[in-house]
């Protein structure tokens, strides 16, 4: 969820500083589609029958793979996507310290009680044996808006994160580059 409202205060931000939307929607990618692949991964690897599937944490590890040399690639023209593939790389090392998993120590009490029981999907519980548990998901949004969006996130993500908020605010500011 953070993730849009990334965007979407990326975009308020753009406009109230003289960006256009007209900028915003030149923005050209390559390979969109590995992206749309890669986050239904993401998505999918926690939903039955992929929740419990032995390869989903293979699937998970290839699809931050394919979202880093994609960020990377785009750098070049979009400086703001190396935080991006930053960010990722970090959730990159974490999952693969600890088996294809990412660690997760905070969570909706649903999903923790799901993963007291075993892995699932991409996500195992965190605990002390966690390899390189300060970068997997243990940190909050805070206050009230915590309750609404329990879910926690790996400082990897909150990297990739403000990428997304600086790409969308500068992306309503300049014009956009061809496509190399």
């Amino acid at each position: 969820m953070l993730f849009v409202i990334a965007c979407l205060a990326g975009l308020v931000a753009g406009l109230a500083s003289g960006g256009t939307l007209r900028n915003l929607s030149e923005l050209r990618f390559r390979w969109p589609w590995l992206v749309v692949a890669a986050l239904l991964v993401k998505v999918a690897g926690t939903s039955w029958p992929l929740a419990y599937w032995p390869l989903t944490p293979v699937l998970y590890v290839a699809s931050l793979l394919a979202l880093i040399a994609w960020s990377v690639w785009h750098a070049r023209r979009m400086p703001e996507m190396g935080l991006l593939a930053v960010g990722m790389t970090m959730n990159l090392a974490v999952v693969v310290a600890n088996g294809g998993h990412m660690p997760a120590y905070r969570a909706s009490p649903a999903v923790i009680d799901l993963l007291r029981q075993g892995p699932v999907g991409q996500y195992v519980l965190g605990g002390p044996d966690a390899r390189l548990g300060f970068l997997g998901d243990w940190i909050g949004v805070p206050g009230p808006l915590g309750s609404l969006f329990p879910e926690g996130y790996s400082p990897g993500d909150l990297l990739a994160i403000a990428g997304i908020l600086i790409l969308v605010l500068m992306a309503t500011r300049r014009q956009a580059a061809p496509v190399p």
